[in-house]
Order: C-alpha cells, then structure tokens, then sequence
C-alpha cells in the first residue's frame, strides 16, 4: 500500500484545531475520520490490484477504526447528537472505493491501477485537511494538483486498462469530500447551510429533514375547555404555563354550544391513536438512550417532551436504542 505519507497529513491537520471552539474541534476529528477511512478503503482496493487475496478483513478494520474515532469525538464534546453519522460516512466511503475501482477498471495484478487508487485515497485526505485550514483554496487547488500529476505518471506507466477516467476519479472524490463537508456541522443542535433540521424532534440523522409520524397540531385542555396549539412551535409551553395540559389530540367540543371565548371552547382534548410504533431518545453531551413503543397521543407527548427534559442536546427518531447507546432509526 503507497499511503505511507497520509499519517503525516493527518497529523498536520490537527494542528488547526487548537484554538477552536468545540463544535468546530468535533467536525475537524470528523473530517480526519472520514479522510482515514477514504483512505483506509482505497488502500482495501489498491492491495487486490497490486495482486494481493481480498481480504474481507480489510474493510472491517477501516469500518471499526471510523466507528472507534466517531466515538471518541462524540466523548470529546461538542459534536451534540453525534450518533448515527458514522453510518452515514461509512457507506458513502464504500460508495467511493466502490465508485473509483469502477472507474479505473481496478483487477488484481492492475499495478497502474493499484497507483490510481492510492493516488484518490491522497487526494480525499488531502481535500478533507484543507476544508479545516485559513487558506482553504489555495490548498484545494494544490491537492488538484498534485492527485492530476499522479494519475498522469500512472497513466505513463503504459499498463492501465482505462484511459479518460480521471474525471470520474475526481468527481467521486469530491462528491465524497462534499458529502463530510457539508454535514460537518451536523449533530451541533444548530441549523447550518444545507440542513433542514439539527437535533430536532424527528429530525433524520443526516439532518437533511424532519418527518413527523403523526400530526403537527396538538390541544390544549384547561378545565372545562380546550383549544389547538402547534407541537413544535413553542405553543405547547404557553399551554403548560397557563395551566393546561397539552397533548396530541383533537380538541372535541361539547354538545353544547361554546361558552368561551374563541379560541377555547367548552370541550376536552381527545388523544389521537395511532398504530404501535417505537420511538428512540437520545440526548447529549451526557450519552443517554430510552426508547418506548407507543401507540396514543398523550404517550408519545409525553415521551417526545420529556427527551428534551433529560439533556441538553435531544434528539428523538423512529426506533430503538443501539448497544453504543444511540438511537438507531428505522428499528
């Protein structure tokens, strides 16, 4: 394997995080983990070209290494609701190695191939380090560069079985770069440029949008009386400060007509029902998860709200608590 120097650029990397506040740190060691990981899995494909035996141990290795320094950036703090962005990075670093063997017709014995690959595996790291320093576009357009004289001495080598494939070498590459970059600040509690959502109720563990399971309006009943309020507007809280007690339900009115002044009409909050489905908890900086099946209004109000009463950072999605101790969605 030719990456050799890429623990060196890693190294240097870091250095541009010392003065930083802790949810740009947590994004930095993101992006060093992404970068091994890119790095890690090109190396996978480059000692089969070189003629090595696959080894399917190879991949694992790099998945755990990403999965171990995914972790340990959440412990360090201020990476918020970290959990479930491993996943993310790991299949769309499969998706490069997959995506540039491809390209470069990697088979085994393929040494310029073998080149080619090592060859995106620097370019990923390279771009990667450079998104974290001042001069971002000057190093960019260095590390472009420098991956187009490599694949220019590979391609001179007079072996390769592709020809024209840099630029879907380079379209890969950066389409991946691009892919860590922009969730860099995902999981930070903070609505950045190109997220729909961060650590909101529902909110998809890319951030890229919110999916409710159920209605969005709610009801507020004080007394005798009810009236609809939002779920996720703050309304819910003017509820509770005002007496009532909100809930997911349909503020049905008596029979009789309204003796109140709109919007509150004599009535009472009927829970909504919906089909049993678990829900997931989970909360930072302090890891903690919690998951419930339910199945009534009134029960998933009361598990929705009370996530955000255990930790600073909450974050609920449809379904079950992972043995790391993040929710896992869609289980």
């Amino acid at each position: 394997m030719q990456l050799a120097s890429i623990g060196l650029v890693l190294a240097v990397a870091g250095t541009v995080m010392g003065a930083t506040d802790p949810a740009v740190r947590c994004a930095s060691r993101r992006e060093r983990a992404a970068a091994r990981l890119a790095s890690d899995l090109l190396g996978c494909a480059s000692d089969v070209a070189r003629g090595r035996p696959f080894d399917p141990a190879c991949t694992t290795r790099a998945h755990d290494r990403a999965t171990a320094a995914y972790a340990a950036a959440a412990t360090a703090g201020g990476c918020g609701l970290a959990g479930g962005f491993t996943a993310g990075t790991i299949t769309a670093a499969d998706g490069l190695a997959a995506d540039v063997a491809t390209a470069v017709n990697a088979t085994p014995g393929g040494r310029c191939e073998a080149v080619k690959l090592d060859a995106a595996g620097r370019k990923a790291v390279a771009k990667l380090r450079c998104h974290s320093l001042p001069s971002a576009p000057t190093c960019l357009t260095h590390a472009e560069e420098r991956f187009g004289r490599a694949f220019a001495r590979a391609q001179a080598r007079g072996d390769c079985t592709a020809s024209g494939d840099a630029g879907a070498v380079e379209a890969a590459v950066d389409d991946y770069v691009d892919t860590i970059v922009t969730g860099r600040g995902c999981g930070n509690g903070a609505i950045d440029t190109g997220e729909a959502c961060d650590g909101q109720p529902f909110c998809a563990a890319d951030c890229s949008q919110v999916s409710l399971p159920f209605p969005t309006n709610g009801c507020c009943a004080i007394g005798g009386f009810c009236f609809g309020i939002g779920i996720n507007d703050g309304s819910a809280a003017v509820c509770q400060q005002s007496g009532g007690v909100p809930s997911i339900a349909d503020c049905v009115p008596d029979s009789d007509p309204p003796t109140a002044v709109p919007p509150l009409v004599a009535g009472q909050c009927v829970p909504l029902e919906f089909a049993a489905t678990r829900y997931c908890c989970e909360t930072a900086p302090n890891p903690a998860c919690s998951d419930a099946v339910l199945s009534d209004g009134n029960g998933i109000y009361g598990f929705l709200f009370g996530c955000f009463s255990l930790g600073i950072d909450g974050r609920i999605v449809v379904g079950a608590c992972g043995a790391d101790g993040h929710c896992i969605p869609g289980t």
